[in-house]
Parts: structure tokens; sequence; C-alpha cells
């Protein structure tokens, strides 16, 4: 058996996931912006559209074309959200949602860590 036929679903689901997390801070990225603040970092609105618009890219491009430089982009980007997060846990940061799906209170937790550094594993295989 292959490493496609284990992880190639998760890392295509990993990619449709990028897709909905990241259109919704595309057209709105206010919830990420103060996420970053809430950590620290600061992000222009434009740029975190930007950062949001590679996601969909990556997202859509790993779903149509799966190739180790797409489904690499995938796990990347799953990667330094997992970065992320743990960085919001240490720093407790980050109270309420980060924008990735709309407007739902969604912060972070060590399952949400585990959850986006697993889908990173897996596309990363």
């Amino acid at each position: 058996m292959e490493v496609w036929d284990v992880a190639g679903t998760t890392a295509l689901a990993a990619a449709g996931l990028l897709v909905v997390a990241g259109a919704p801070k595309v057209l709105d990225p206010g919830d990420l912006v103060r996420a970053l603040r809430s950590v620290g970092l600061q992000s222009p609105p434009m740029a975190v559209r930007l950062f949001a618009a590679l996601e969909v890219v990556a997202g859509l491009s790993a779903i149509a074309t799966p190739s180790g430089l797409t489904v690499g982009a995938v796990a990347l980007l799953h990667a330094a959200f997992t970065a992320f997060v743990l960085l919001a846990l240490t720093r407790g940061g980050v109270v309420a949602s980060c924008g990735c799906f709309g407007r739902a209170d969604t912060p972070p937790t060590r399952a949400h860590a585990a959850v986006t550094g697993g889908l990173a594993l897996a596309a990363g295989a």
C-alpha cells in the first residue's frame, strides 16, 4: 500500500479545509487581525487578505492537481496554523474566533492544535 493510499484522502480534506477556512478571511480579515494582535503579532488587513487568498489557492490547487508541490503547500500552511494555535495557547491570546469559519466562536484549544498538526503530517506524508 502506498503512502498516498493512506494519507491522500486526509491531505485532500486538509486542502478543502484551507478553501473553506480561507474564503471568509478574504472577505473579512478583521477576526484574524484581532487574533494576531492578541498574541503580539501585527498584520494589516490587506496582508491577512493576501494570506487568506493564498490558503484558498493552495487548497484548490492541491484538490485540482495533487502533487508534491501543491500538497506540500497544504502541509506547510497547516503546520503554520498549528504553530499559531500553540503560540496562542502559550500566550493566552485569541479568546474568540480567528475568522477561519466566519463568526462562529472557535478559540484555540489543544484539540485544535492536534487536528491541524495531524493534517500537516498527513499532507506532508
